[in-house]
């Protein structure tokens, strides 16, 4: 974060290196006064910075919101796009979940297969009570298929929530529910 030369800790600004420091509500050390984006590091993407643009003003106004950490996609706009939200399987095994993983390759998918393209999507669920902890796509419209992952981490949905949301057809979407129904070994149209 750029946030040298701007009188941060005249004004009673506290820092972690140049890293403003924020609460969860986006508020400085000094009360009435909010920083976002890159200035407060963390995820540093113009998506998340907007998001906290959004709750830092609605806070200065008197609400009491945050923003949901765990729901930021990350993405990698690149032939093929990658995209991601949530936990990987080592993040989530190293917070203690037990997880089930359910994987699911674009070239059994039919919108995939149309327009000569490979790829995956995974789902990574906590076993125990079946909550989507991470979705990984690589492959077409990653980058724009990973804000209903981010919506599902975001609402806590399980993985029978999201294999029973209807996708339409034909479409890459079909492989977010196919993902889910793998990981619980159930998904119709892997190949074999």
């Amino acid at each position: 974060p750029a946030t040298s030369n701007l009188g941060l800790k005249e004004a009673g600004i506290n820092l972690d290196g140049s890293r403003i420091v924020v609460n969860e509500r986006l508020e400085t050390s000094v009360p009435g006064i909010y920083a976002v984006g890159d200035a407060i590091g963390g995820a540093m993407l113009a998506h998340t910075a907007f998001a906290e643009g959004t709750v830092a003003a609605e806070n200065a106004l008197g609400e009491q919101k945050s923003i949901a950490k765990e729901a930021i996609p990350n993405c990698i706009y690149t032939q093929p796009e990658a995209a991601s939200v949530g936990l990987t399987e080592q993040q989530a095994l190293e917070a203690g979940y037990r997880i089930k993983v359910g994987r699911f390759p674009l070239r059994a998918n039919s919108k995939a297969l149309t327009e000569n393209v490979d790829g995956f999507v995974k789902v990574i669920a906590d076993e125990a009570q079946d909550k989507i902890l991470g979705v990984h796509i690589l492959g077409p419209h990653a980058t724009e298929l990973i804000a209903e992952a981010a919506l599902a981490i975001r609402l806590q949905a399980t993985i029978e929530e999201l294999a029973a949301t209807i996708h339409p057809h034909p479409s890459v979407s079909e492989a977010m529910a196919e993902a889910a129904l793998a990981a619980n070994k159930i998904a119709l149209h892997i190949p074999n």
